[in-house]
């Protein structure tokens, strides 16, 4: 699954050696199904049911000799979960095969080499007990493109680009403290309510602060980052 900057989507695609009879997609979390013009699969969708964690079955049955479908999905920022993709060849005897996509909270960004920082910032500043692959592994499971590991051994300096309002995160963070400011409060909220719960499973307490500054110059040289 990659995303696609021009429209503000994720492209879904999925291949096997042989023909596609079906393919059942099933969501944790809220998404949008947009058009795909090549697509020539007929889509039905059942009743969802949020109660139980189903906000999505859609049914793509395809034509003859099909063995490769491309879908479009949008996700809602601040909503997370998982994405399933259940995928019936045609062949005997009949199996599926099950493909599982995370979709992250801040899943509508994507990386960047830099940002500009004159625009007015909100800044949330997070300190407690946590180790750099602790706040690194929380930002990894927040926002895409982040490398698994840490990649540098005191300090991380990530920076990210909404596709769907063109809004700037930068990320910096190492043990025992972490600053991201964006021009989008939103986005300060839900890294807020992501990694305060992240926190709250490990058992570790933070202090959190959120203020607002004109620019991003004064507070990032006033830290030495």
């Amino acid at each position: 699954m990659v995303q696609s900057k021009q429209d503000a989507s994720y492209v879904l695609t999925l291949e096997v050696p042989t023909a596609i009879d079906n393919v059942l997609l099933q969501s944790n979390v809220p998404v949008d199904l947009l058009d795909v013009e090549k697509n020539s699969a007929v889509v039905s969708f059942s009743e969802a049911e949020p109660h139980n964690g189903n906000f999505l079955l859609a049914t793509y049955r395809c034509q003859i000799n099909t063995n490769r479908l491309e879908l479009k999905i949008r996700t809602i920022e601040g909503q997370y979960g998982t994405l399933q993709a259940y995928v019936t060849p045609i062949i005997q005897p009949k199996c599926c095969q099950v493909r599982l996509f995370e979709i992250k909270p801040l899943s509508m960004h994507f990386r960047v080499h830099s940002i500009e920082k004159k625009r007015p910032f909100n800044l949330l500043t997070i300190k407690g007990p946590f180790s750099l692959a602790e706040i690194h592994s929380w930002v990894f499971q927040c926002v895409p493109e982040v490398p698994e590991k840490p990649q540098f051994i005191d300090a991380t300096v990530l920076f990210f680009e909404s596709t769907f309002l063109g809004t700037h995160l930068e990320c910096n963070f190492q043990k025992g403290e972490a600053k991201f400011a964006s021009d989008n409060i939103s986005t300060i909220s839900i890294i807020r309510e992501f990694l305060t719960k992240e926190a709250t499973k490990k058992k570790i307490k933070i202090d959190i602060n959120v203020g607002k500054y004109n620019t991003l110059h004064p507070f990032f040289m006033q830290c030495g980052w």
